[in-house]
């Protein structure tokens, strides 16, 4: 699923860049890589940001986090950087067309107009992107849409510490490349105060759903099971009965301490086989789902 990389609202491919960079609401992990092998991990802690305005309040510190984490990376002879955006600030959607329209601009347009209906900040200022997908019974696209102030901010500050990022993408798009190869597939990402649940098959998007937690999940891996179950249990009668897939794994990422007591949790309420997000080997065990995601898919 390597097209789910393309650039938002940009024309260039994927450069590959060595240096990596991933932001959460509250962290910054960076990595070094060499192809689809991960070098060195860092990651530093950003200052929580609070808002409830129509748009995701800007990264504070994000800058200081970078230049710290250049230095614990290492020499390294290329400024090119890769930058994956947090769930709280990217807006990912599955778009069903009766037919999609075979004019770019015209399909882009659909685009933009059923963004309008969902988007808490002005369509007109977001930078867009999309993806094909003709795996469905019906047509679809695989969008995502951002503030562009909110990209322009972070961009600014890796340019301040001497970078250039030539590739700005979301978190759960660059982790939905390890899910959904062969069969149908539930990946589970929790990020910061966002719950992603995507159903994918085939490498086809086909069921995606984006659940705020106001107060973020529960600490206690009970109450956090029974919160995320209570979000999983619907999608998979949506997979199973009304698409009529046969759900094969359910995979969890992001969740931290919790994730083992999960996995226990989640295979025996649903009876489905459950297992985390991950990739074995060198460096990426340090590595987040989306960094993981976008170096190894």
């Amino acid at each position: 699923m390597a097209d789910l990389l393309a650039p938002l609202d940009r024309l260039l491919p994927d450069p590959h860049p060595r240096l990596v960079f991933e932001i959460g609401d509250e962290a910054l992990v960076g990595a070094l890589r060499n192809g689809r092998s991960v070098i060195k991990v860092g990651g530093r802690d950003l200052p929580a940001t609070t808002g409830d305005g129509p748009e995701p309040p800007l990264p504070d510190g994000l800058a200081t986090g970078v230049e710290s984490l250049l230095a614990e990376l290492g020499p390294h002879t290329s400024r090119l950087a890769s930058v994956l955006l947090p769930d709280s600030a990217v807006r990912l959607a599955v778009f069903e067309f009766g037919k999609l329209p075979r004019r770019r601009r015209d399909l882009r347009i659909a685009v933009q107009e059923r963004f309008q209906s969902i988007l808490r900040f002005d369509v007109r200022t977001a930078r867009i992107s999309y993806r094909r997908q003709l795996g469905r019974p019906a047509p679809s696209v695989l969008a995502a849409a951002v503030p562009r102030r909110y990209v322009e901010h972070c961009e600014e500050a890796f340019r301040s510490c001497g970078l250039m990022p030539v590739f700005v993408g979301a978190s759960t798009a660059s982790a939905l490349n390890l899910v959904g190869q062969s069969g149908t597939e539930i990946l589970l990402k929790l990020g910061g105060k966002s719950l992603a649940i995507a159903a994918v098959t085939d490498c086809t998007v086909e069921v995606f759903r984006r659940i705020s937690l106001q107060q973020g999940l529960e600490s206690d891996p009970l109450t956090a099971a029974r919160d995320v179950l209570r979000d999983l249990f619907p999608t998979i009668v949506l997979v199973e009965g009304q698409l009529d897939r046969k759900v094969a794994r359910v995979l969890l990422a992001g969740f931290g301490a919790l994730q083992q007591p999960l996995l226990a949790a989640v295979s025996e309420a649903v009876g489905i086989q459950t297992e985390p997000l991950n990739i074995s080997g060198d460096a990426s065990a340090g590595c987040g789902p989306g960094l993981l995601g976008y170096v190894h898919g």
